[in-house]
C-alpha cells in the first residue's frame, strides 16, 4: 500500500482525479466541515472542533491544488483519523439508534460509490465524493449531539 501511495505520478486513480485541478463542488463540500467544528467549539468540545477544522482545511486544500502530494496524504491520513475518533465516541459514549445507523451507512454507502465510480473513470464520481462530505457532515453533527445528550 505504501509503494502504491509512494507511486503517485503512475497510479491511473491519481491522474484521473488531477485531471481537473480543482474541484470547487469539493472544496464546497469540504467547508461543510466547518459546521460541526463550530458546533463542537460553542459546546466546549475543543478537541473534536480542531480535528474538524484541521479536517476541513486539508480537505479542502487537497481539493484546490490536487497535485499537491503532500496534501493528499495529509487529507488521507487525517480523514481516516477523524472519522476513527468521531466513529469511537460516537459507539462508546452516545445511545445509536437505527437513524444513527442509517446515517453511517449512507455515508459509507457514498464513499463506496465515489471510489467505484472513480475506479471506472467515471466523471460523476465527484458528485457521489460531495454527498458522501455531505453525510460526514452530518455523522460529526450527530456525534456532537449525541455527546451532549449523554
Amino acid at each position: 500500500m505504501i509503494k502504491r501511495l509512494l507511486d503517485y505520478k503512475n497510479n491511473e486513480r491519481v491522474i484521473f482525479i488531477n485531471k481537473y485541478k480543482k474541484y470547487n463542488t469539493l472544496i464546497l463540500s469540504s467547508s461543510s466541515f466547518l459546521l460541526p467544528s463550530y458546533y463542537a467549539y460553542i459546546n466546549n468540545f475543543y478537541g473534536l472542533s480542531i480535528i474538524s477544522l484541521l479536517v476541513s482545511i486539508i480537505s479542502s486544500g487537497h481539493w484546490y491544488r490536487t497535485s499537491n502530494f503532500t496534501l493528499r496524504i495529509m487529507d488521507l491520513i487525517m480523514a481516516k483519523v477523524g472519522f476513527g475518533i468521531y466513529f469511537t465516541l460516537l459507539i462508546l459514549n452516545t445511545k445509536v439508534t437505527m437513524k444513527e445507523i442509517l446515517l453511517l451507512n449512507m455515508m459509507i454507502l457514498f464513499y463506496f460509490l465515489s471510489n467505484n465510480r472513480i475506479t471506472n473513470k467515471k466523471e460523476d464520481w465527484v458528485y457521489f465524493h460531495m454527498i458522501f462530505h455531505i453525510f460526514v457532515t452530518i455523522d460529526q453533527m450527530m456525534t456532537i449531539k449525541g455527546l451532549l445528550d449523554n
